[in-house]
C-alpha cells in the first residue's frame, strides 16, 4: 500500500532531521529502516508490519538533539507528518509506539515493530564494526568545549568505555545473542586499539 509513497517519505524524513551529525544523519535513518525491515522477516512479521517498520526506522531519529527525550519528540513529529500521506490511525499508532520505545530495551516478543527497531538501532548501528567509524566521526565533529578539550581520539576512547560498560549481549533475544557477542567483540578490540595507540 505504501510502496508508491516510500520515496516521498524517505525525502520527508531526511528533510525533517534537526541537527544532523556524523552519527545521526540520513544514512543512519536509512540503515535502521533497512535493517529493521529485514529483521521483521526473521521475527515473522507480515508485509504490512515490514512496511511500517521501515517507515518507523526512517523517522526514529528525526529529532535527535537534545538526546534526552529524542525518542518521544521524534514520535510526536512523525505523528504530525504521517496523516499527510494517507496513513490511518492504526498504522500511525503502531509507528509512533515503535519510535517512542526505541531508546530502551523492550520486553522482547511483545511488539515486533519495537523489537525490530531496537535491534536495528542498538545491535547494528550502535555496536560492532560500523560504530567504530560512527563514533570516531561524531567525536571529531563535536566542539572542543563539549569534549572538554580532549582530543577526538581520547574522547572516542572515553565514549567507547562508557558504551562498553552499558553493553550486555545477554540482554538480546536468544536468536540474536551470537551476533550480539560478535558485535561486542568489535567494540572491545576498537577500545583496546585506542588505549594501546595501535595504528
Amino acid at each position: 500500500m505504501y510502496e508508491s509513497i516510500m520515496n516521498e517519505l524517505e525525502q520527508k524524513a531526511y528533510d525533517s532531521i534537526l541537527h544532523p551529525n556524523a552519527a545521526h544523519d540520513t544514512g543512519h535513518l536509512k540503515r535502521v529502516a533497512l535493517y529493521a525491515s529485514e529483521l521483521m522477516d526473521i521475527l515473522g512479521g507480515t508485509k504490512r508490519e515490514k512496511e511500517l517498520t521501515y517507515i518507523a526506522g526512517l523517522f526514529h531519529d528525526v529529532i535527535r538533539y537534545p538526546t534526552e527525550g529524542h525518542d518521544q519528540q521524534s514520535a510526536e513529529e512523525t505523528k504530525i507528518i504521517l496523516p499527510n500521506y494517507g496513513f490511518n490511525s492504526e498504522d500511525i499508532d503502531a509507528i509512533y509506539d515503535a519510535i517512542k520505545s526505541h531508546n530502551k530495551f523492550p520486553v522482547w516478543g511483545e511488539n515486533k515493530l519495537v523489537d525490530a527497531i531496537v535491534l536495528a538501532d542498538k545491535l547494528f548501528e550502535a555496536n560492532g564494526a560500523y560504530i567504530c567509524f560512527r563514533r570516531a566521526m561524531f567525536m571529531a565533529q563535536t566542539p572542543d568545549d563539549v569534549r572538554q578539550k580532549q582530543t577526538a581520539i581520547n574522547a572516542t576512547l572515553d565514549e567507547s568505555k562508557v558504551r562498553m560498560e552499558n553493553f550486555n549481549a545477554s540482554k538480546y533475544p536468544h536468536q540474536f545473542q551470537k551476533l550480539a557477542y560478535s558485535q561486542q567483540k568489535w567494540q572491545e578490540q576498537f577500545k583496546d586499539a585506542l588505549e594501546n595507540k595501535d595504528d
